[in-house]
């Protein structure tokens, strides 16, 4: 019975879990050949791709990720069982004829179908639930900070150029992560400092006997 609260609760839990989701899912993207060159092996090189797109998906999938647990404190069910039966026939309409005629390409679509369907039928049920929320604007907010760690590591490959070592890699992972993390405390100041905030508030002042 408080749209208000609720929408402020909304958003500021899923910006927290954006805020480490997203640079996950972006850097699982950016270095998935790495991870294949490095680390599995290259008889895995065809998987490159699939765990490219894995890895934009579970980032874009983190806006409204918590939309569940509203919609049930609210007594809101139904969306929840919608999207389900949606998803299951994205997939077999979508998905699996592209994986049966075109191989992992055509899964990679589907499942990139399957995810943007999926957040745009959470927006629109949480803006009825919630009126006021955009939940493409409330996305583009929390992957703001991933846009400039990913465009220094591509455009540094775009200068370097040709293939690297281990050791270039792994400095390539510490620069993404550092810039992360100076973009995301540039962008979440104000929501940071309120999170420290909570969290220093470990003790309850004793009432005068």
């Amino acid at each position: 019975d408080r749209p208000a609260l609720l929408l402020e609760s909304f958003i500021k839990s899923n910006r927290l879990g954006l805020m480490w989701g997203v640079p996950f899912g972006v850097g699982v993207a950016l270095f998935a050949g790495d991870v294949v060159h490095f680390g599995l092996g290259d008889h895995w090189k065809p998987a490159i791709g699939i765990i490219t797109v894995f890895g934009l998906v579970a980032a874009f999938e983190h806006i409204g990720y918590n939309w569940a647990a509203f919609m049930r404190a609210a007594g809101t069910t139904r969306p929840l069982a919608i999207a389900g039966v949606v998803a299951a026939l994205t997939f077999l309409v979508v998905a699996t004829p592209l994986l049966l005629t075109i191989g992992l390409p055509g899964l990679e679509i589907g499942i990139g179908v399957l995810a943007v369907t999926q957040v745009l039928l959470r927006g629109y049920f949480l803006s009825r639930l919630m009126p006021g929320l955009r939940i493409l604007r409330h996305g583009a907010r929390a992957i703001a900070p991933s846009i400039p760690a990913a465009a220094v590591i591509l455009l540094l490959r775009l200068a370097v150029g040709g293939a690297q070592t281990r050791a270039q890699a792994l400095a390539e992972v510490a620069l993404y992560l550092a810039v992360t993390v100076a973009a995301t405390i540039g962008f979440e100041r104000n929501l940071l400092r309120e999170l420290s905030g909570y969290v220093r508030r470990t003790t309850v002042p004793r009432a005068a006997s």
